[in-house]
């Protein structure tokens, strides 16, 4: 049964009726009166820095708006959160994307098996919990093994999505680069100094917690153990990116938010 839409412009309709929502919800509940002016100002400015340095990078090496945006916020995350939790994050997707490519080589979207074998990963590592290997080496061995295992698939989607942003970027400049200074900006929070209550007391808690414990397991009970078991599977890839650079990995903030989505 094909449920594809037959109306061959339902993608525009689609993307165009989330925006006519957002306005017709920003008025009908009058969010205006509890926007954080402060916190708009900043946005604001750090959009226009990250645009002003963008066009520098433009002119200097000759790319796309894009491409130059993509540079800075990518800079500005290594910078903040460092190199080895970078690192730590991308060993993680790209192993998550050669496990999903092994076992179901029918799916075509690279975005899909990242994701699917990043879950994959993260319900193994529930059922390693009571076992004290929770080593760097143990968790970091395995996602090199796998990358080199499927080094050629790794390598084939890595050109194809260059020419897929190649060839997006070049058919709308101004909408790429409008899409990644809204992607950019909304990555702030994975650099900038954490203030809400929850991410201070659970999701970089779970790391600590994982840490603190790696060396003797962690207890099989609901009382000591029930989030790390249950709920919190999309937090598991953020302990498992801290354990690997001993340190509380941020970036990994965004591959949260995707989960859960």
């Amino acid at each position: 049964m094909n449920l594809r839409p037959s109306y061959p412009g339902w993608r525009p309709c689609l993307l165009w009726s989330g925006v006519l929502l957002l306005a017709v919800g920003f008025v009908a509940e009058r969010s205006w009166q509890s926007l954080p002016l402060p916190r708009v100002l900043e946005t604001l400015l750090l959009g226009l820095a990250a645009e002003a340095i963008a066009f520098l990078l433009q002119r200097l090496l000759r790319i796309s708006l894009a491409s130059a945006l993509l540079c800075v916020f990518a800079g500005v995350l290594a910078w903040f959160v460092g190199v080895v939790p970078l690192f730590a994050m991308l060993v993680l997707a790209a192993g998550g994307f050669c496990l999903c490519r092994s076992i179901a080589k029918d799916v075509s979207h690279e975005a899909i098996m990242a994701v699917a074998g990043i879950g994959v990963l993260a319900g193994l590592l529930g059922w390693l919990l009571p076992f004290p290997v929770h080593y760097r080496f143990v968790y970091l061995l395995p996602l090199l093994l796998l990358c080199i295992s499927g080094r050629r698939h790794l390598s084939a989607a890595l050109r194809g999505g260059t020419l897929a942003w190649r060839a997006a970027v070049t058919a709308s400049p101004a909408i790429a680069a409008f899409a990644v200074l809204v992607v950019g900006l909304a990555s702030a929070g994975c650099w900038l100094p954490t203030a809400q209550f929850d991410d201070l007391a659970y999701h970089l808690g779970c790391p600590r917690n994982w840490m603190h414990w790696a060396t003797t397991g962690w207890m099989c009970s609901p009382r000591s153990g029930h989030w790390h078991h249950g709920p919190a599977t999309s937090s598991r890839p953020l302990c498992k990116c801290s354990l690997v650079s001993k340190r509380v990995v941020r970036s990994m903030h965004s591959g949260w938010s995707l989960q859960q989505h």
